[in-house]
């Protein structure tokens, strides 16, 4: 096993790049997608974060319900 930054800088590389790409999609949810909601279907802010939230929810659980076969085997 190597320890240290630098014996694992590809996999560290990997996280920062990660970190990065959902801290700017949750930013966007936070600025932009009040706005779009607001304009484009006429929603509150609540609303449309409350939408956000249920979609992402329904979506992820959708895909555990279709995988869970996957990792665990019988």
């Amino acid at each position: 096993m190597r320890l240290g930054l630098r014996a694992n800088l590809a996999q560290f590389s990997l996280l920062v790049a990660v970190n990065a790409l959902v801290g700017g999609m949750l930013g966007q949810e936070r600025t932009v997608l009040p706005l779009l909601a607001e304009r484009e279907f006429h929603l509150g802010a609540y609303t449309a974060a409350l939408t956000f939230i249920l979609a992402f929810g329904l979506a992820k659980a959708g895909d555990r319900g279709m995988t869970a076969p996957a990792r665990c085997p019988r």
